[in-house]
This record gives structure tokens, sequence and C-alpha cells, in this order.
């Protein structure tokens, strides 16, 4: 069981302050932090060469729409981004970085995606979670796992990932 850390309420508006300065995400600024504090205090380690994903990933370059309910569930939102990565498990896309405000980009916040396997095929809607957000230069790189995908989309995911 972990232990609760109760932290001054000013902290958390300190937090939101800088986000928004820095156009990004409270919980990217903290993962960043915790990621700095492990790689200053922890031992190195030889980790083996192996892939830990499940499903070897294909990189790609596909433009893609991304639609996410606004945290408090009330509002819908597009955005357009550039998928990178491809799975058979899940994806790696790119886009502009979302305000704070947003708060679509959370880790284990859901959201839809919309993309093409190619010029002339149906587009292929899949529902997300997602697992890990990065925010560089402007830009948020966020990898999610596949959650629901209707059977059609899934054959044409597989006849893609097998012909890549």
């Amino acid at each position: 069981m972990g232990t609760t850390i109760e932290l001054p309420e000013n902290l958390y508006g300190e937090l939101d302050k800088q986000a928004k300065l820095l156009e990004m995400t409270p919980s990217s600024i903290v993962e960043g932090l915790v990621r700095h504090f492990l790689e200053r205090n922890t031992k190195k380690v030889q980790l083996p060469n192996e892939e830990r994903r499940q499903f070897p990933r294909w990189a790609v370059n596909m433009p893609a729409i991304l639609y996410f309910k606004t945290s408090d569930g009330r509002y819908g939102c597009y955005k357009y981004g550039d998928l990178k990565d491809l799975a058979r498990g899940g994806i790696l896309v790119e886009c502009e970085a979302a305000s704070p405000a947003e708060g679509m980009f959370e880790t284990g916040s859901e959201f839809e995606i919309i993309f093409q396997l190619g010029e002339g095929e149906p587009p292929m809607r899949i529902f997300c979670q997602v697992c890990r957000v990065d925010t560089i230069n402007k830009k948020t790189r966020v990898g999610a796992s596949f959650s629901q995908a209707d059977p059609a989309a899934s054959e044409a995911l597989e006849i893609f990932l097998r012909s890549s």
C-alpha cells in the first residue's frame, strides 16, 4: 500500500501556473520530475535488449483525427494528429500540445482515433486508452493501447501489419 503525502494547496496552483507557461499539462511536468528524480537517484541497471511491448510496432506517417471528451465529460472535441507508430495493440500519435484546460491527454483517459490505412480504404475508428504522454517543443506524443475496435477494423489492421 502506498504512502499518502499531503501537499500545500498553493503547490497545485503553482503547478498549474507553470504548466500554462510551459504549454504542458501538469501531469507531464510531474512525470518529468519523477523521471528526473529516479534517473538521479537510481543505480544504472542494464536492461536486456528485448522489446518490452507485447506486439511489434511499425513506423508510419498517417494523418489521424482524435476525438476526446473534455475532462468534465460535457463536450466532445476533435484534434488533428499524425500517426507515428502502429501495432496490433496500440499506437503512437503526435499532435499540437493541448492546453491544460483541455484535459484530454491524461494517462488512463480514453479517446477515439480515426485514420485510413491507405488511399481508397475506408476510415478506421478505434477506441484507445492513453498509456503515456510526452510534450516536447509544443508537440504532444500520446502512446495508447487499443481498447475497442470493431471486427472489420481489427481484421484490416492485421492484414495491413502482416503486409508491411
